[in-house]
């Protein structure tokens, strides 16, 4: 179909401008991975250098489309450099000893990156990529490095200056305290493997040159001459013990290594899924609200499903409950967490019905005060409040004391409270 004049010249503009339009959009996402260092990439509008969670150069990364925050393709980085390289070419080495050597760098034992910093950690700009528990600064501290001779296999040949210690910070958990150390100058018929004397925990395990983690298992083995003695996954990073250290999920999202699983617990994981496992409900990032507080008896909040959720019953709320479940005394609940099914309420023998609770009062004795408002109709209670002591479920009489007053009998449910004349 032929356009008219009026038509083609209001079309053709557009549609160039259009082409042109895809066309910078288009280059400007490709030109990124023409750039194979991370200066030259961060020096590109755009651009910035994704470094993978393997590898201890910078030079195991790739360009890609990005902005300040991340990459705009979703890639996990265990690093990400935006407009600089924050001057980590001067830590560029492949092993604990030679970064020591370099002056302002230390190792991280669970990443193995040489990283700029000082003895107290990592500079703060990276403590995302490895925890203070995990640096290791000085050579002394440093693992033990393998020595390879013509006529042996691969071993360790420790001296005696040196022994695989890592000195946690003060927010360190107890999983990442340091483990034994090895004998001084062991021959290396004495001690083939050093992996295995390393510890019981994955911190000083992945510290030693050619050693892995079985989380399964939690061993350490030495991954060039121990091949299938992990069932599942080994790995040389200690994610899922560094996330398991925060309880809260404020404090875990802020990890980019950690999620929130479940409403209850902190594994390692990335923004798409957890690395181990499966999640019901998995938050990266950011905490959203626990729909708990929405149900307002015990048998809305521990129904199926609302494995998240337990009913307090002395403040009659829908909490969020944690892993493990919480006990009697804490500060959420001081008592009568309940999960599952609610307790049947106890019946003591006389025609009831429910009244709408005003105040619960606990004593120091464990005695607990009952008051109900004023009812008006043909089911009031005589035009009065009313007020019980309740001891654990076991019925009891109440009264106010004043003039005009009726005694009434009462009952503890757990979940309700009722009263009858009586």
């Amino acid at each position: 179909m032929k356009m008219s004049g009026r038509g083609a010249a209001t079309g053709l503009p557009l549609l160039l401008l259009l082409m042109a339009t895809c066309s910078v959009v288009l280059a400007w996402s490709d030109n990124c991975g023409q750039f194979g260092n991370c200066t030259t990439c961060t020096g590109k509008g755009g651009c910035g250098w994704c470094l993978q969670p393997t590898g201890n150069s910078l030079l195991n990364g790739s360009c890609v489309p990005g902005e300040d925050s991340g990459p705009t393709n979703f890639l996990t980085c265990s690093r990400w450099f935006y407009q600089d390289c924050h001057n980590l070419t001067e830590c560029e080495a492949a092993t604990c000893g030679d970064c020591a050597d370099l002056s302002g760098c230390g190792w991280c034992a669970s990443s193995k990156f040489c990283l700029p910093g000082n003895s107290t950690g990592p500079n703060e700009d990276h403590l995302a990529v490895c925890a203070k528990p995990y640096w290791i600064w000085g050579k002394a501290n440093c693992p033990l490095e393998p020595t390879v001779t013509p006529s042996q296999s691969p071993s360790h040949s420790p001296s005696a200056s040196a022994s695989p210690s890592i000195s946690p910070s003060a927010s360190a958990s107890p999983s990442a305290s340091p483990s034994s150390s090895p004998s001084a100058t062991p021959s290396p018929s004495a001690s083939p493997d050093l992996c295995p004397t390393l510890g019981t925990n994955c911190t000083t395990c992945v510290a030693g040159a050619q050693c892995l983690w079985c989380p399964t298992s939690k061993a350490c083995f030495n991954s060039t001459r121990s091949p299938g003695q992990c069932q599942g996954e080994a790995t040389n990073e200690c994610y899922d013990e560094y996330c398991a250290n925060f309880t809260k999920c404020a404090d875990c999202t802020k990890q980019t290594v950690c999620g929130w699983c479940n409403y209850t617990k902190c594994v390692a994981g990335s923004h798409l899924r957890p690395d181990r496992g499966s999640c019901l409900a998995y938050q990266y990032g950011s905490c959203a609200a626990i729909p708990c507080p929405q149900f307002a008896d015990c048998a809305a909040c521990t129904q199926p499903g609302n494995t998240h959720c337990a009913w307090c019953d002395p403040s009659l709320k829908c909490l969020p409950i944690a892993n493990p479940p919480p006990k009697p005394g804490d500060a959420e609940c001081p008592s009568n967490w309940f999960y599952g099914e609610c307790p049947a309420p106890v019946d003591c023998g006389m025609h009831r019905f429910q009244l709408p609770l005003l105040l619960v009062h606990r004593e120091r004795n464990g005695l607990l005060l009952l008051i109900f408002p004023r009812r008006g109709g043909d089911d009031s209670l005589g035009g009065g409040a009313i007020a019980g002591i309740v001891i654990g479920s076991v019925c009891a009489a109440g009264i106010i004391p004043a003039a005009g007053f009726l005694w009434y009998r009462f009952y503890y449910s757990r979940r309700h409270y009722y009263a009858t004349l009586a």
